[in-house]
């Protein structure tokens, strides 16, 4: 065990039988103090249930990792799901939307019909340039 030093928490880590200020990467503190391994598909963790990154070819939303991002989101390649900007409402990543919002057309990103590129429309049906 460890023994607290004053004004800080100590918390030790029966795997490596150390005390330390933090538990270290991939390991958070229980309520006794007591480094726990983080659980997959956790790679670092706040607390039993709380992600802050995950593993490989898994996205963090929120505290979750999630191997596909909701609707609205995209994959980044930071490990995270990344909200679409608007006009954009679904999107592969920030420069290419896959679904726009009501009033704008689809050329790879959201335009007014008026901006669609030369020699092409604003198709109502399809909701693409």
């Amino acid at each position: 065990s460890c023994l607290p030093s004053p004004n800080t928490l100590i918390y030790h880590d029966s795997q490596t039988k150390t005390c330390a200020g933090s538990c270290i990467s991939g390991k958070y503190p229980d309520t006794l103090n007591e480094c726990q391994l983080c659980v997959s598909p956790c790679s670092t963790c706040l607390d039993a249930v709380n992600c802050s990154s995950c593993v490989t070819n898994m996205w963090l939303y929120g505290f979750a990792c999630m191997a596909i991002c909701p609707s609205t989101y995209f994959n980044s390649s930071n490990g995270r799901c990344e909200s679409c900007h608007s006009p954009c409402q679904d999107c592969k990543s920030l420069s290419v939307c896959t679904t726009c919002l009501v009033g704008f057309y689809s050329n790879n990103w959201c335009v007014n019909a008026s901006s669609c590129p030369s020699g092409t429309y604003a198709n109502t049906t399809t909701k693409v340039c």
